[in-house]
């Protein structure tokens, strides 16, 4: 998501400055200026804000994934939780006013009744696992610093997005990079074993969504919460199915019961109706062209592995 955000604000005219993990190696988006520091370190983040002249924050980092965070909960916490208040007190500390975006996300609904769909952001918070617990935990770190220090923080619940560039530990970019490989291998057939394939989730083009984050930090308000997401979803069989069509490969899909977690929500979808009243924001990127995209995408990826 880093990569397509600093994309969209160079092309918006803006100077970005990308914050870096120490021995981390990452490639580095082309125009950007960067920074190391720890995240969770607020001395360092306080020290990074004050030296810079940036006049506005994107909070993306974060333990990203809902399986890992069941393996690692302690490491989840600190990172989604500690990094955001770090970033948020050296806000709080900076002599200039800083506008803040932070990311958190739709999981922090967890489960909710399918006929009380969709979400908004009046909907309880229910969070199922450590990454959406941690995660609505900094929404609410979020909302205190602004309601008790004055920070202007925009909270922004994104649901799923996907396109090129995600990393192959999510669903759709695990079967395009499964596709890619067979199709540079010369294979025919390929089998492909996934979770509950009948589960439905709102799925949203990452261009879209970063293109929300920019215009919410131009004119979102931090009375709200924001949804990021399309206001539909899909079953996550369609969208294999969808990249399937795309590629010459035939695939035999399997479901593992294994890959399956306890008490899933069977269906999850947001409305972006305060997105849209308040920055004039809409899905413009059909599915499609996400799925196609991605696939081309890996097919570039696994060509330069071999």
């Amino acid at each position: 998501v880093g990569h397509h955000l600093c994309a969209r604000l160079l092309a918006d005219g803006h100077q970005v400055t990308g914050l870096l993990r120490p021995n981390v190696p990452e490639p580095i988006p082309e125009g950007i200026a960067t920074v190391t520091a720890e995240l969770t370190d607020p001395v360092a983040m306080t020290q990074m804000l004050a030296s810079s002249a940036a006049d506005g924050v994107f909070h993306l980092a974060g333990a990203a994934s809902v399986g890992g965070s069941f393996a690692d909960p302690l490491g989840t916490w600190r990172v989604n939780l500690d990094g955001t208040l770090s970033i948020l007190e050296a806000i709080r500390l900076t002599e200039r006013p800083v506008r803040c975006v932070t990311v958190t996300s739709g999981e922090v609904y967890g489960r909710v009744p399918v006929e009380d769909l969709p979400v908004d952001a009046h909907t309880p918070l229910n969070p199922l696992s450590p990454y959406a617990a941690s995660k609505a935990a900094a929404d609410l770190a979020a909302y205190q610093y602004h309601t008790g220090f004055g920070v202007e923080v925009i909270r922004v619940r994104a649901f799923n997005h996907v396109g090129p560039g995600q990393d192959a530990r999510f669903v759709v970019p695990s079967v395009a990079r499964q596709l890619a490989v067979a199709e540079r291998d010369g294979l025919r057939e390929v089998q492909i074993t996934l979770g509950n394939l009948s589960t439905r989730r709102d799925f949203t083009d990452v261009r879209d969504i970063v293109r929300a984050y920019a215009l919410l930090m131009e004119r979102g308000k931090p009375e709200i919460p924001y949804l990021a997401c399309s206001g539909a979803s899909v079953p996550i069989s369609h969208l294999v199915e969808m990249l399937v069509e795309i590629s010459p490969v035939d695939v035999t899909l399997t479901s593992d019961a294994d890959l399956v977690r306890s008490g899933e929500q069977p269906d999850l979808y947001g409305t972006p109706q305060a997105l849209t009243a308040d920055t004039g924001w809409v899905a413009e990127i059909p599915l499609g062209t996400t799925l196609s995209d991605t696939l081309e995408w890996w097919r570039g990826r696994v060509a330069e592995e071999v």
